[in-house]
């Protein structure tokens, strides 16, 4: 089941992408990978060793089956499409109110929204002084509403963790290249990076 969903998911995606190439005029040799088939499938495997078949099954796969989009998106467009960001901040916020509920108190459905804010308002922050100092964008604000989405799932410490973790991986990265005498600014796509943090955190401290 896990594959043949990934199946239609990488066919969306496609679709996205090589739509989007044109658009934005950009030139795009989208290749088709078993890659997105495969996390596709792990995040059904990752559900259900961690939550078993439950509400949190359901939730906790299409928050790394939307991840995976975002971040296979960002990749090739440099974009991170707003409905996405917007499916994933609603679902956080329902499942989110869901299990608030269930336990019969608001501390879920408060951590979700506080999670959200802080998520998006600490990258936003961020972006705005980066912007200020060096007179150049460097973070899009499709990071910045990708971050509220995480928050919405993971809580406000979960937010952190991810943008602490996020910089440092990109800082590294970047790194990197300027060693390899790169004669041009290199764009680094924030969304896989971001997604990989929240999903260690989701699978490992939270």
């Amino acid at each position: 089941a896990g594959f043949c969903g990934g199946s239609f998911l990488h066919s969306v995606i496609d679709r996205f992408i090589r739509d989007n190439c044109m658009v934005y005029l950009k030139p795009c040799s989208f290749k088709r990978f078993p890659l997105v088939e495969t996390l596709f499938a792990l995040a059904f495997v990752i559900s259900y060793l961690k939550f078993g078949f439950s509400l949190d099954f359901v939730f906790i796969s299409l928050f790394i089956v939307l991840l995976v989009s975002a971040s296979v998106i960002d990749w090739y467009l440099k974009i991170i499409p707003n409905k996405l960001n917007l499916i994933g901040t609603i679902s956080g916020l329902v499942y989110a109110g869901v299990k608030s509920l269930a336990m019969g108190k608001l501390e879920p459905l408060v951590n979700s929204i506080v999670g959200g804010l802080v998520g998006g308002g600490v990258l936003l922050i961020v972006a705005i002084a980066y912007l200020v100092i060096r007179k150049v964008e460097g973070i899009g604000m499709g990071d910045v509403k990708l971050l509220a989405f995480i928050g919405s799932y993971i809580g406000w410490a979960g937010a952190l963790f991810t943008i602490f973790s996020g910089f440092v991986i990109a800082f590294f990265i970047s790194r990197l290249l300027l060693k390899s005498h790169l004669k041009k600014p290199v764009y680094i796509a924030f969304a896989p990076i971001l997604a990989a943090a929240s999903i260690v955190y989701l699978l490992f401290f939270s």
